[in-house]
């Protein structure tokens, strides 16, 4: 929220559409994260925030019934590691559908893959190939989206700048490497450059 409240929502019609909810206004289970400049869910009730050069770790115990409880008190930098590090410059980012991984568009499309191997405990260990950005790899250019998400499954889709929905799948998702199941996607939809947000369930 604005005032940096975090909200927990459950949908209860999330398998048929219909505005059906656990809470009618969701539930506070954070506070003080106003300024996040990107906010992602990773695996588990990971939840990482990037503030500045700082990308925090937390996690939130609570995830199943929304009650206000984390593993620890405050998030850790994990990105403390890195010489230098994208993640506060990047237009997007958000975690692939294998736990650690993590995409960043930099540099107007470059689309980088990180990563992280303390996503499960907080620790800022991060798979350490320096091809790139110090950890990440280079695995697509011509990302120059208006958002982008994972599917699952590897699937990312890309809103394009013209409204088209882009559907891609990274087959080097385990090991960052520049294999795609289709080169420069698939148009699955379009004119979703009306869309604010999007993201999957």
């Amino acid at each position: 929220m604005k005032n940096g409240d975090l909200m927990w929502n459950f949908h209860n019609g999330r398998d048929d559409g219909t505005p059906r909810w656990a809470l009618p206004n969701g539930r506070r289970v954070g506070i003080g994260w106003q300024g996040a400049e990107h906010v992602f869910a990773g695996h588990n009730g990971v939840i990482y925030a990037v503030y500045g050069t700082q990308m925090l770790w937390n996690r939130h115990q609570g995830r199943d019934d929304g009650t206000f409880r984390w593993s620890l008190e405050k998030g850790v930098n994990v990105a403390n590691g890195f010489n230098k590090t994208y993640f506060w410059r990047a237009q997007h980012i958000f975690a692939g559908s294998t736990p650690g991984i993590i995409y960043a568009i930099v540099n107007e499309g470059d689309l980088v893959w990180f990563r992280h191997d303390g996503w499960d405990d907080g620790s800022a260990r991060w798979q350490g190939d320096l091809t790139y950005a110090d950890q990440g790899k280079k695995v697509g250019t011509g990302w120059d989206v208006l958002d982008a998400f994972s599917g699952g499954d590897g699937i990312i889709y890309a809103v394009m700048k013209n409204g088209d929905l882009r559907w891609n799948r990274h087959d080097g998702r385990n090991d960052g490497t520049p294999r795609w199941a289709l080169d420069g996607g698939k148009p699955v939809g379009s004119g979703w450059n009306v869309v604010k947000h999007a993201f999957s369930g």
